[in-house]
């Protein structure tokens, strides 16, 4: 039994009595009441006991910040350990720092935030750690952001992801440098996860371009069919490109060449000479028989009835003679001109058929440019006549020419030798 002064009564409690005196409340409880029967209680959990003879609760102390007791009837609190804390008097336990804060020393009231660039995951990490490059964090962060692309954080502890510059690029997450806009591309704008492409018909070859104009035009004779060239393309022979900034090499057409590399305009095959495709690099010869009488000729003509070519390339085709003639085209000599038979004849070169004589003329040969007239005393009745037929005796013509019997009407008066 206690007494009114929070001692202990002796004899009352042989396991409590020290002596036959009373003696106080050990540290870490208190004996309340007045009537000195009450036993001594615990201070509760966040509290400590630390002096001897407690009348009261009152006489607990809450446990200061940054410490805790979770345990009854204790004379001492115990402290936060690291990455823990206890920000109010009278904790029964810690709180632990969560992600992204931390604690270095024991017995804290509060958590510290990691700083930019620093981040603590807590399931893994006493500490908060460096962001590794490639990666960012803001202030408490409990994971690192990798950059994003068109983004690079070259070093630890980035607190943010830097833009990449004009004229570079990055297409990755978590990338630690930015790449260079290669040939035949441009950057004009910061924070780029591809370069622009330069347009088809131009080209650029330098690395690192920051702006449009470093694409330039293709010349003349040069080509860029695909976006994005870091060289332009040379005209092929039978190809050209006649303007700058040309996309495709145009195919010369059919009648015209070239030859060369880097044509910027395609030549007309010569007369005489064909290309009856595009794309030809050279022209052929007319063969023998055929001609081209002008410039750009994409086929050749065969020499028509009554003339011929006795060689290839030719741009005129030589003609029979007259007296001659031809019915065959693409005739390949003269030999395939025909001599006009006796009865006919042709007056100009190219004929393509011999004339007959007309009745009162003849032709006596072969070959003839013209017919004889039919001399008086002679009629010839027919046309191709090859002779005249001569009048009956004491008859003749009354002129030149005659084409029948009946025209031998003039009566000859025949003189005898030595009669007046």
């Amino acid at each position: 039994m206690l007494n009114g002064d929070g001692f202990t009564e002796p004899g009352e409690d042989p396991n409590r009595l020290l002596s036959d005196f009373c003696v106080p409340c050990g540290v870490g409880t208190f004996c309340p009441g007045k009537s000195g029967d009450s036993a001594p209680q615990n201070c509760p959990a966040g509290t400590f006991g630390p002096i001897l003879g407690a009348k009261s609760q009152q006489g607990c102390v809450d446990c200061p910040v940054g410490t805790f007791q979770d345990m009854d009837g204790s004379f001492t609190c115990n402290t936060c350990a690291s990455n823990t804390f206890a920000s109010a008097p009278g904790a029964t336990q810690c709180v632990a720092c969560g992600d992204g804060y931390q604690v270095s020393a024991e017995g804290s009231n509060f958590c510290n935030p990691c700083s930019p660039g620093m981040y603590r995951d807590s399931s893994i990490s006493e500490s908060c750690q460096a962001c590794p490059p490639g990666s960012s964090s803001g202030e408490a962060a409990g994971k690192c952001a990798v950059c994003m692309p068109g983004t690079y954080a070259p070093n630890p502890r980035s607190a943010v992801c830097g833009d990449c510059p004009r004229g570079s690029y990055q297409r990755s997450y978590g990338q630690k440098k930015c790449e260079l806009c290669p040939a035949g591309t441009y950057g004009d704008s910061r924070g780029r996860s591809a370069c622009k492409v330069c347009p088809v018909g131009h080209f650029n070859q330098e690395c690192g371009s920051m702006s449009a104009t470093a694409c330039r035009m293709c010349p003349a004779g040069r080509a860029a069919p695909r976006p994005g060239s870091s060289a332009c393309s040379t005209c092929g022979p039978g190809y050209f490109a006649d303007r700058a900034g040309s996309a495709s090499c145009r195919a010369c057409p059919a009648g015209s060449f070239t030859s060369t590399n880097g044509a910027t305009s395609c030549t007309a095959c010569p007369k005489g000479h064909y290309a009856d495709r595009s794309a030809s690099k050279s022209c052929s010869p007319c063969p023998i028989g055929f001609f081209a009488p002008s410039t750009g000729a994409a086929r050749c003509m065969s020499c028509p009835a009554g003339g011929f070519t006795g060689a290839t390339g030719a741009w005129t085709c030589s003609r029979c003679q007259p007296g001659t003639y031809s019915t065959r085209s693409a005739a390949s000599s003269a030999l395939t001109c025909a001599v006009c038979p006796p009865g006919s004849f042709s007056y100009q070169q190219g004929a393509t058929m011999c004339t007959l004589c007309p009745p009162g003329q003849f032709a006596d040969g072969p070959g003839s440019t013209a017919c004889n007239v039919c001399p008086l005393g002679s009629y010839s009745p027919s046309a191709g006549g090859q002779r005249c037929l001569p009048c009956k005796d004491g008859f003749t013509t009354p002129s030149l020419g005659a084409s029948s019997a009946s025209d031998c009407s003039v009566r000859v008066m025949l003189l005898n030798s030595g009669k007046r």
